[in-house]
């Protein structure tokens, strides 16, 4: 818990000003189904089908670029570094990690020697974390950047699996499964041995997804129900951010202290913002007509925008639809708070 003392008869506090948000449909003709999941710059990544058959690649100007590799029946993007792209083809039942530069074309298989099926979910300065399948245990794995077998084994052999789901600052998130079903957000500097379990202690269960600067971000588990979390670096620092009102949560993505997720609520999705400076939380879903339900996957800030990315259902149509949610990045404003009739006031409020 942070405290903050305010000793003063009038002081000054900043904040972020509330904008409008806009949701705009970026499904592509031609496609049944769409949902976006990522940004880089001007490139929003994401995936389409039609007929049964998935594509992943990139939306722009009204239209979908498919990065299939050839041979592969889907792919997806999940993320994007230094011009490339890091992700996972799939033949039939097995998913093969890799990493394009555009083009389906481009695509390099970087399925391990001997492993069965393995994911990329993220990617920072060359390095990509997922997992691989090795002996039917999913291992946690970094590529570093030098082909399929350029790879470190994060995994502990006192694990039954275990995945790499995020990279921030040369330090690596997931989670293992520590007993059958389960399983404990983890962080590493690199190597097995390094592994710290960041399960909270009132938690059954917890995984982290997204992590930016010094804050990392997912949910935990108990009991059937998922919470939106974040966490600081340890397990002690997890704090549990569902909103009230809403039955569930998950976290997906942030930029420092704003993230995107998707909330439950009677048994419907909403795609969800969260300002950790302000503690405040935006039901995205209020902004969209004609859709009964969404979700929110991944964000960025770009250009004076903060873009929340994901899906929506269109109850028209009668498919899902990639949405794109936008707002300016808020500028802070000041107010002045006078209390003449007091000599001090204690504020509280949770270290987010």
């Amino acid at each position: 818990m942070k405290h903050l003392t305010l000793l003063a008869l009038a002081l000054v506090i900043t904040g972020g000003a509330q904008a409008q948000w806009v949701a705009t449909d970026i499904h592509p003709g031609g496609y049944t189904n769409s949902a976006a999941s990522l940004g880089d710059g001007a490139t929003i990544y994401g995936g389409t089908s039609s007929g049964g058959i998935g594509f992943g690649g990139y939306f722009s100007g009204g239209s979908f670029t498919s990065m299939n590799p050839g041979g592969a029946d889907n792919c997806g993007i999940s993320a994007v570094d230094g011009g490339h792209q890091y992700g996972t083809a799939t033949y039939g039942s097995a998913g093969h990690a890799g990493r394009w530069t555009g083009t389906g074309a481009s695509f390099l298989d970087w399925n391990p020697t001997g492993s069965t099926d393995s994911y990329i979910y993220t990617a920072q300065g060359g390095v990509a974390g997922g997992y691989a399948t090795l002996g039917g245990t999913q291992r946690a794995t970094l590529w570093n950047g030098g082909g399929k077998d350029d790879t470190t084994d994060l995994h502990k052999d006192a694990w039954l699996n275990s995945a790499v789901d995020a990279i921030d600052g040369g330090v690596q998130y997931g989670d293992a499964e520590v007993a059958p079903d389960v399983f404990h957000a983890v962080k590493w500097n690199g190597s097995a041995a390094s592994a710290v379990d960041l399960n909270p202690g009132w938690a059954t269960s917890s995984q982290i997804i997204g992590a930016n600067g010094a804050r990392q971000a997912g949910f935990t588990y108990d009991a059937g129900i998922y919470r939106a979390a974040t966490w600081m670096g340890s397990a002690g620092s997890a704090v549990d951010i569902n909103p009230l009102g809403y039955d569930q949560s998950i976290a997906y993505d942030l930029r420092g202290n704003w993230l995107a997720g998707t909330v439950f609520t009677n048994n419907t999705s909403h795609a969800g913002f969260w300002d950790l400076n302000s503690n405040t939380f935006v039901d995205l879903q209020q902004y969209l007509v004609g859709y009964s339900s969404s979700a929110a996957y991944g964000m960025q800030v770009t250009n004076g925008q903060i873009q929340v990315y994901g899906m929506a259902w269109d109850t028209s149509a009668e498919h899902y639809h990639a949405m794109v949610w936008s707002q300016p990045v808020p500028e802070p404003t000041t107010f002045l708070a006078l209390a003449p009739a007091l000599a001090w006031l204690v504020r509280r409020r949770n270290a987010n």
